[in-house]
């Protein structure tokens, strides 16, 4: 069957692959239903998060937060997009309280590897939900086969991992 090209050259089958095609996100007041705000954004999936700091999403080029209230932008971050996504493996973005945590930003130089760990060695980001500040950088191990990082906090802690095959430590 045909195929085509997603990003930089990684097929995918169509219908599955985020394409960076623009959607409206909507603030509706609950009592009345009409609309509060609307912006016309990408949004790249399960990169969404809402909370009393704003809506955080990431539109395909940085992390971007919206004021909650008005829709208007507060910041956005410097954390770019893996330039490879494969259609079973999607960025996750998690809002805890004043953290942001990202995985799924562009390429480091800590990426090295083969086929597959080049594409499943995602970098993972803690940036500040109150100025898009980057707070720290890690690699992420290779976790879960063909679906999406889990990002867990427990007690103050943010755990994900490293569970790729059966022998590897969790």
């Amino acid at each position: 069957g045909s195929s085509e090209q997603y990003q930089e050259g990684h097929r995918f089958s169509r219908g599955n692959a985020w394409m960076g095609e623009t959607k409206s996100l909507m603030a509706v007041d609950p009592q009345t239903g009409t609309c509060v705000w609307r912006a016309e954004t990408p949004i790249a999936p399960l990169s969404f998060a809402v909370g009393a700091k704003g809506a955080i999403f990431h539109n395909g080029q940085q992390i971007v937060c919206l004021d909650p209230k008005t829709g208007e932008e507060d910041w956005r971050s410097a954390v770019g997009l893996d330039s490879v996504i494969p259609t079973s493996n999607t960025p996750t973005l998690v809002l805890h309280k004043d953290v942001v945590l990202f995985i799924g930003g562009t390429d480091h130089a800590h990426r090295r590897g083969g086929w597959y760990a080049m594409r499943n060695l995602r970098t993972f980001t803690a940036l500040s939900a109150d100025t898009g500040e980057e707070l720290w950088s890690y690699r992420v191990p290779p976790t879960g086969f063909e679906c999406p990082k889990d990002v867990l906090v427990v007690d103050k802690l943010v755990w994900i991992g490293a569970i790729l095959l059966g022998d590897t430590p969790g």
